[in-house]
């Protein structure tokens, strides 16, 4: 049983982290008060990575039926932001054309075109859940003229399993005040297992995909919000205009957080306390989030210097 638990949390961790290359995410409240990362500009950054091998040691640990029962919560996030190289600056109306193009948009929550999307109906059902998560991410509320769009992405694959997440994206395009920004906000994402009955079977019970027909809802666990703006750049004192103060930048800043519920006796057998594990899994997170940023930020620019 222990060893089903800690491959429970094993695949929790591997999918949670692949739900972050569905869409990148921002906090605008500072409820969360986590520093952020420096500016990248279309790079990444090395940083530990929570290993699963850490996770999967074997350890024989005896629990009394009341402490199997009692549950805990780690919280994995992580806050990390990118940015393009300089571009030229066209007009206002042309840049907010260029946002406006839905496949130049799509790159953004895409990692740059490398994952499948569609765009699904805006239900009441689903508006008021979409307005509900940016009540709490602090985002700008949607209407019904907004979009949401299912993206597909790879997944993950063990032994005699494959599975395949699809997230569910609200975006919202703001363009009341200069410079005009999306708001991206993960409103679900969802496994799908292929493979052998046995290690489906398994993975359903342990990752809680057969509780939706029991009203439990795993996505509630996801905050999520990514923003996508640019920035003109502006001379600092004493420097010198060599023709590039006419440049921009196109900017992103994401947010994601995920709540990984288990057995709070297990603690006693992971490396280190929850605080350890927590700051080590938003590294993680971090370091996902990254890769998924820098393609959004070459696939954006490259079409925006092919356009003009």
């Amino acid at each position: 049983m222990l060893k089903l638990t800690l491959f429970y949390i094993v695949v929790r961790v591997a999918i949670a982290c692949n739900a972050l290359q569905v869409v990148s995410f921002q906090l605008n409240n500072n409820d969360f008060h986590l520093k952020s990362n420096k500016l990248i500009l279309l790079r990444r950054r090395p940083a530990d990575l929570l290993t699963t091998a850490t996770l999967c040691a074997t350890t024989e640990v005896s629990a009394s039926e009341t402490e199997q029962k009692e549950e805990t919560t780690l919280t994995l996030q992580g806050v990390t932001t990118a940015s393009s190289n300089p571009v030229p600056k066209v007009s206002d109306d042309e840049l907010s054309e260029f946002f406006r193009t839905l496949s130049y948009r799509n790159l953004l929550i895409t990692g740059g075109g490398e994952r499948p999307c569609s765009e699904i109906e805006v239900t009441p059902d689903i508006l008021d859940d979409w307005k509900r998560k940016c009540r709490i991410l602090g985002a700008i509320e949607p209407n019904e003229n907004d979009s949401i769009l299912s993206i597909v992405s790879p997944g993950i694959q063990f032994p005699g399993l494959k599975v395949e997440s699809v997230g569910m994206v609200g975006i919202k395009f703001i363009d009341e005040q200069q410079p005009p920004r999306y708001e991206f906000v993960l409103l679900s994402n969802d496994q799908n297992a292929s493979g052998v009955a046995p290690a489906v079977w398994i993975f359903n019970k342990l990752t809680g995909n057969n509780d939706k027909n029991d009203g439990k809802d795993n996505n509630s666990k996801l905050k999520s919000l990514s923003t996508v703006t640019y920035q003109e750049l502006v001379l600092k004192e004493g420097e010198e205009d060599n023709g590039g103060n006419n440049n921009i930048v196109f900017q992103t800043k994401s947010y994601l957080s995920i709540g990984i519920t288990f057995p709070k006796f297990l603690l006693k057998i992971l490396p280190g306390d929850k605080e350890t594990i927590e700051k080590r899994g938003g590294i993680s997170i971090v370091k996902t989030l990254d890769k998924d940023l820098v393609q959004s930020m070459e696939a954006f620019e490259k079409a925006y210097l092919n356009k003009f």
